[in-house]
């Protein structure tokens, strides 16, 4: 399956020096990360395969994610207990790995971004065969695309030679003594991501402008849509070593919900100061990851009118979308694919004045 992880090209060196928010031991590495591409559906459409290649192993390519989330690290032998730690980036744009590994071999197995989630890991027989990753308080609908790596290789020189999906084989080195850590990571999905695309319709567009200032999404236990979900949620992930460049995620991940709190609305995309100004020719709107527990979706969206002079005339219009994917997609939602919905903005009926107007439009999903 066709998948994306979160995270990409940081060929940047690691400082050895000491952080300022975090004093303890550090060492140099220069890392390099690698995501597998989304397979890619729209609603009532064909499936259609949306992969991007890259020199490293097939379906992957660079990570490229401004916001510079860390990782959380674990630095595994068998016999010892694993080495917990992360590489993050500083305000120095440099990385860093916190907790400095000593010289030895090791299995590196890890998450992005660390903050998503609690993370606890256990051997798969042993850490040479695998690993199992429990991860605790994950959200249902996120921000963050949050994923694991299935894929570790550590080389003495800038290349990516012998990094491969399934294997987790990691050497450090001593800096001090000439060697150098070329860290590099593949990532794959834990979450289904769901990309909304707005657009105006092309009449309503000559008499009105519309900007979106804020999406929120909501999941519920059934097309009733009276009882959401559960606002966390848990699963475990087994990693078992692979030979042949398979994926090591074997096993379909189950998510249990956690607590008693359901979840209320969540904000997924919010901007005042530039919202989403909506075009009849171009499709724009920003994604949101969920987990396949969810199936049936509430969209709220809260927009301004504005007439063509520039003028505020409805501030803060809201709209409400019900989305049953199992109706849209002829399936259920599956990790590391990619669903686009498409809006159209249009008016119900026209209101007469002097000329044709309307002031009160309407958001329909398209068939």
């Amino acid at each position: 399956m066709g998948l994306m992880g979160l995270m990409g090209l940081m060929g940047l060196l690691l400082s050895g020096c000491q952080s300022e928010e975090d004093l303890r031991p550090e060492t140099t590495v220069e890392l390099q990360s690698y995501v597998t591409g989304y397979e890619a559906y729209e609603a009532n459409k064909a499936k259609v395969a949306h992969r991007v290649a890259w020199t490293a192993p097939s379906g992957y390519t660079l990570f490229d994610d401004s916001s510079h989330p860390a990782i959380g690290v674990f630095f595994t032998k068998d016999g010892q207990e694993p080495l917990t730690t992360r590489i993050w980036y500083g305000s120095d744009s440099k990385w860093r790995i916190t907790d400095t590994p000593a010289v030895d071999d090791y299995q590196l197995y890890g998450y992005i971004p660390k903050d998503a989630a609690n993370v606890s890991i256990a051997a798969n027989g042993t850490y040479a065969d695998g690993a199992v990753m429990t991860i605790t308080g994950l959200n249902t609908i996120s921000t963050k695309d949050v994923c694991v790596i299935v894929g570790a290789k550590n080389n003495n020189s800038e290349s990516d030679d012998g990094l491969q999906t399934g294997q987790f084989g990691c050497t450090m080195r001593d800096s001090e003594s000439g060697g150098h850590n070329y860290l590099y990571l593949l990532f794959d999905h834990l979450y289904a991501a769901l990309r909304f695309q707005f657009q105006i319709d092309p009449v309503y567009n000559e008499l009105r402008d519309i900007k979106i200032k804020a999406l929120e999404l909501k999941a519920y236990t059934d097309n009733t849509y009276t009882t959401p979900l559960k606002e966390k949620v848990s699963t475990s992930v087994t990693l078992t070593k692979t030979d042949d460049g398979s994926s090591p995620i074997t096993e379909e991940l189950v998510f249990v919900e956690e607590g008693e709190t359901r979840m209320d609305y969540t904000l997924f995309y919010y901007d005042e100061e530039n919202p989403i100004e909506l075009s009849s020719s171009e499709w724009r709107g920003p994604t949101c990851y969920v987990v396949k527990t969810g199936e049936y979706f509430t969209l709220r969206t809260t927009y301004d009118v504005y007439d063509k002079n520039g003028q505020c005339i409805r501030q803060n219009c809201k709209a409400e979308n019900k989305l049953n994917m199992s109706q849209l997609f002829g399936l259920t939602l599956l990790r590391g694919y990619l669903y686009t919905l498409k809006f159209t903005v249009q008016p119900t009926y026209l209101y007469m004045l002097s000329e044709k107007d309307l002031d009160n439009p309407t958001i329909k999903i398209d068939d």
